[in-house]
């Protein structure tokens, strides 16, 4: 952890443990402990790993006395895997204060604007811990946020000092060979870059429902952590993805109407950058892998650009209580060409059709099947499957299995080929405490 998450742990350990504070404090925990197995297809590669087994695990504390809240949740996770896909961060940390129509809270923070399925292009604030396998858990982005209640809804403003970096395995495999990343740069000024993570961020949202429609509308100011550059230090040799400030403008909408739910979600990106092909840092040159372009490299030529994400779902409702759910679901980035949507996002202009079958059973099972396919690019598809059900009351078990097609159309892999034949089967077994 960083020294400014271990100063504000022991400062909230030690306002915690006054005995004037813990007099008629209502303390709560609870945790979770998983094991997790995958197999994928055999890439061939000797330096790459076909199976994994891991453990996972996630311990969280709350309290509550008056007007105060807070909660503490720390995430692990620890790999049997080459690539050292191992990681223990503070995912969330705050004290909140409540008074109506007033709120405050302060720490680390997780936000989860998103209201379609899959695709996701407003959930813009928090970074992420993203594992080999794609798996992404968020980490606490440390906030001041200050809330009003307005109309049916609330108005929020957020002050956000510090930019997390995002976590990426230890190794990225690109044509077989591994290459290490290691902690992110960030865009100053012209020609400028530094490994320094404070600076101001900030911007509002405002939540509101009206009857069955409920909206997030937003305006947001923040270093971006999804679009960075991979640049090549010329002394180690190490990669280092380099992020841009961005404005962000949008919102999401969720609008039931009887047994249908309509969704939808926009966001408008505008970058500032120069984009250049190197810059030098302390003595060091780092020097853009042009030959990279994976997933989000238009930024470069492209500094504005909008996402919409379009969701329709039906829900049958069966006399015997199960209840089926099929799901229609397509995102495009506007405002660009094909080259530039492939560069930016793995869904450039993707469609997906799922069905989510709940039995309403006491032990929670439900399948959900799910195809994926790209309208502009040919033959890009993700078909996946999961079962999930409550073994017990501290038992749950996860079964999966995906299945990737999008082989390479040119001389440099774009989007989801990157991903291709990157097939899985795996298993989630979870103990509750």
């Amino acid at each position: 952890m960083s020294p400014l998450k271990n100063i504000y742990l022991i400062v909230l350990c030690i306002f915690l443990s006054q005995k004037s504070w813990a007099a008629k404090t209502r303390y709560k925990s609870e945790g979770e402990v998983s094991f997790e197995a995958k197999t994928f297809k055999d890439d061939k590669n000797p330096e790459t790993d076909d199976q994994k087994i891991g453990l996972s695990s996630k311990l969280t504390a709350k309290f509550k006395k008056g007007r105060f809240r807070g909660k503490t949740t720390l995430t692990a996770k620890a790999e049997e895997a080459k690539a050292g896909e191992s990681f223990l961060f503070l995912e969330e940390s705050f004290v909140m204060y409540k008074k109506s129509p007033w709120l405050v809270k302060f720490g680390f923070q997780v936000f989860n604007w998103s209201a379609t399925e899959v695709f996701h292009p407003s959930d813009i604030i928090n970074a992420r811990s993203i594992g080999g396998d794609g798996i992404e858990e968020k980490r606490g982005e440390l906030t001041f946020l200050v809330q009003r209640k307005v109309g049916n809804g609330r108005l929020n403003i957020l002050l956000m000092p510090r930019f997390e970096d995002p976590k990426f395995p230890d190794k990225f495999y690109f044509s077989g060979t591994g290459l290490s990343i290691k902690e992110a740069l960030w865009w100053e000024e012209e020609n400028r870059v530094s490994f320094d993570n404070y600076g101001l961020q900030g911007g509002a949202f405002l939540t509101q429902s009206l009857g069955p429609v409920d909206i997030i509308l937003y305006g947001i100011k923040k270093r971006d952590r999804t679009n960075g550059i991979l640049y090549r230090s010329q002394d180690s040799g190490d990669l280092h993805p380099l992020f841009f400030p961005v404005t962000h403008y949008g919102g999401t909408l969720q609008w039931v109407l009887g047994t249908w739910n309509i969704k939808a979600e926009y966001d408008k990106r505008k970058f500032e950058g120069d984009f250049t092909n190197s810059y030098t840092l302390e003595g060091v040159n780092y020097q853009k892998l042009s030959w990279l372009y994976g997933q989000s490299i238009g930024v470069e030529t492209l500094s504005e650009y909008d996402i919409l994400a379009l969701g329709l779902e039906k829900s049958f409702f069966w006399s015997s209580g199960p209840e089926t759910t099929v799901i229609l679901e397509a995102q495009s980035i506007l405002s660009a060409t094909k080259e530039e949507r492939a560069d930016l996002s793995i869904f450039q202009r993707d469609v997906l059709i799922g069905i989510r079958h709940a039995l309403n059973d006491v032990m929670g099972t439900e399948f959900f099947l799910s195809f994926l396919t790209d309208v502009e690019r040919d033959r890009e598809h993700l078909v996946s499957f999961q079962y999930s059900r409550r073994l017990s009351n501290n038992w749950k078990i996860k079964l999966g299995a995906k299945y990737i097609d999008a082989p390479l159309k040119g001389t440099v892999p774009q989007g989801l080929e990157y991903s291709h034949e990157k097939n899985e089967l795996n298993m989630k077994l979870t103990r509750f405490f």
